[in-house]
């Protein structure tokens, strides 16, 4: 496919049959354009949250994730947890738990949630936990709710950012009916 990020910069990129010829990157869609040196593509949920552990047990001093929805009582690995709830790597299968045992066992760690807040009204129950987890969570779990959007509008971005050094983004919520295998 030649559709490659150098050919859309200079503005070589061919659209195809009845696609538009102008280009996604200009100066107002565009922050900058950056190389990755590192490039994967993650399909299903089962590699999504494998993934997603091992970014948050490799990261540091920060980690930012937008999504639609958290369900903090999400078991991430189905099936997978031993009697006391732990994955095979030994923190908590639920997303909550996993979030606060990494913070406790990374000093540094500061991880930030922002989910959007009509979230709320699909799935009101979720509440809770999202609060408890940053108001027991200690000081270095930070939550929000975004609602600066038009009516019956929402944000999907779905993003993971790790100490500014590793991001990915697509459309795995870290919510319940979203886990699937290539099966």
């Amino acid at each position: 496919m030649r559709g490659d990020l150098s050919l859309a910069q200079a503005g070589q990129g061919r659209p195809t049959d009845g696609a538009s010829s102008q280009s996604l990157f200009n100066d107002s869609t565009t922050w900058r354009v950056a190389r990755a040196d590192r490039f994967g593509l993650i399909v299903d949920a089962a590699d999504y949250f494998r993934v997603l552990r091992e970014i948050f047990l490799g990261a540091r001093q920060q980690l930012m994730l937008i999504g639609w929805d958290f369900d903090f009582e999400l078991e991430m690995l189905p099936g997978e947890s031993d009697e006391n709830g732990n994955a095979p790597d030994g923190f908590p299968n639920q997303l909550g738990a996993f979030v606060e045992a990494v913070v406790e066992h990374t000093p540094e760690l500061n991880v930030y949630l922002l989910k959007w807040n009509g979230a709320v009204l699909a799935a009101p129950g979720r509440l809770v936990p999202s609060l408890a987890l940053s108001l027991f969570g200690g000081d270095r779990i930070h939550f929000a709710l975004d609602g600066h959007h038009p009516f019956g509008a929402c944000h999907h971005q779905k993003i993971v950012v790790a100490d500014d050094a590793l991001a990915f983004c697509g459309g795995i919520d870290a919510t319940e009916d979203r886990w699937d295998t290539p099966e």
